[in-house]
């Protein structure tokens, strides 16, 4: 397991976060992004990347499988509108 902050996030990725957080008036900074590398043990297949966002200040925070295939900022941005991280 690989654990990187929201530095090692795509570029895209890091514009579109703060994006989501912008629509909602919050900016990056409100939140702790952290990612989840699971490599597997033999070396072959695939990785399996999580993407741990929580407010600071506001108590646990929200997985989101990421990676080819996914959309966690899609998931994202409708928690946001759902108000988990009010």
């Amino acid at each position: 397991m690989t654990i990187k902050g929201f530095d090692a996030l795509e570029k895209s990725e890091q514009e579109d976060f703060a994006s989501a957080c912008a629509k909602r008036k919050l900016s990056q900074a409100d939140f702790m992004v952290a990612l989840d590398d699971a490599y597997p043990i033999s070396g072959i297949g695939h990785i399996r990347r999580v993407v741990n966002v929580a407010r600071h200040g506001r108590g646990e925070g929200r997985p989101y499988p990421a990676g080819s295939g996914t959309s966690w900022l899609m998931a994202f941005e409708q928690d946001l509108l759902n108000g988990v991280f009010d």
